[in-house]
């Protein structure tokens, strides 16, 4: 939820869409289970980073967005058990 609120008011602020900052919106709302936002916040980020010619940055995006359509939600950091702070990462 955390990432959706913090997300969301990133986009409110900035004067028009990020694809990077609705990349993650759309990871907060599979990780909250709402796959139906997951998956239209990410088709809207992936196209919307491919009209800037950012290729790359589609391409992970349309892979995240196959995991949400699949009902998954996308998870980057520790492995599971090995989680800790912030802190410890750095």
């Amino acid at each position: 939820e955390e990432a959706i609120d913090l997300s969301t008011s990133v986009l409110e602020l900035l004067p028009a869409p990020d694809a990077n900052v609705m990349d993650t919106l759309a990871a907060g709302y599979a990780a909250a289970g709402r796959l139906v936002d997951a998956v239209r916040t990410a088709s809207e980020a992936a196209d919307l980073a491919e009209a800037a010619g950012r290729k790359s940055l589609a391409a992970t995006i349309r892979q995240k967005l196959e995991l949400y359509r699949a009902g998954r939600a996308f998870v980057d950091g520790p492995a599971a058990g090995e989680a800790g702070s912030l802190a410890d990462a750095l």
